[in-house]
Parts: C-alpha cells; sequence; structure tokens
C-alpha cells in the first residue's frame, strides 16, 4: 500500500493501521482519522 501510494505521488494516506503523524520517505504523510475521534470522544463526560 505504502509503495503503491509514494510510486502515485500521494502525500497523505489515511489509515489506523500504521503511526499517526509518521512521514515515509520523507514526503509521504500517514494520518489517523480515528485518533481524533477517540481523543474527542475521551473529553465527553456523561453524568
Amino acid at each position: 500500500m505504502l509503495a503503491s501510494a509514494l510510486q502515485a505521488g500521494a502525500t497523505t494516506i489515511y489509515t489506523e493501521d500504521l503511526q499517526h503523524n509518521q512521514f515515509v520517505a520523507g514526503t509521504l504523510h500517514i494520518f489517523n482519522l480515528f485518533l481524533k475521534v477517540a481523543m474527542q470522544d475521551e473529553s465527553v463526560s456523561i453524568t
């Protein structure tokens, strides 16, 4: 998947399977959308 993204010239890949905010080959940014959602869910308190 990463090799294909790099070959296609992609700059960002969205996945929950790799480490968030990591750069591959200095150009491909790994972004975990679920991490932001999880952090928002933790800030919600139920009383």
